[in-house]
């Protein structure tokens, strides 16, 4: 058996960026993928209910951000007041999602600031 010295307070901490970068490379990209395919989904089931009501907005998320306030909103819209509720809690979703998101992308680049190997290039 090996025995292995006490780590001094900060060589721990780098021992656990390194392994906090090593363990974001290969969860973060899957969480963002999830939450991209998340939002792709909501965004189209928007779009479906839209349809159904005569309403099309074009296939582009940013479009359908610019859109769809303004559609929720519309007095005169063909959407019923049921219709309107439920293309409204799917836009509150997307945003949620679009919050994590960016909440997680400036968490990541704190991290990869932070971290030694990061900035070593490594």
């Amino acid at each position: 058996m090996q025995i292995i010295g006490i780590a001094i307070r900060d060589r721990q901490a780098q021992i656990s960026r390194t392994a906090l970068l090593i363990d974001t490379d290969d969860r973060i990209p899957r969480k963002t993928d999830r939450y991209d395919a998340c939002r792709t989904k909501l965004s189209n089931q928007i779009r479906g209910l839209l349809a159904e009501y005569g309403i099309v907005i074009p296939i582009h998320l940013s479009r359908l951000r610019q859109a769809l306030p303004a559609v929720i909103e519309e007095a005169s819209s063909l959407l019923t007041g049921f219709g309107r509720q439920l293309a409204d809690s799917l836009y509150e979703e997307i945003y949620a999602l679009e919050v994590r998101v960016t909440a997680l992308e400036k968490h990541l680049e704190r991290i990869f600031q932070e971290s030694d190997t990061y900035a070593a290039g490594i």
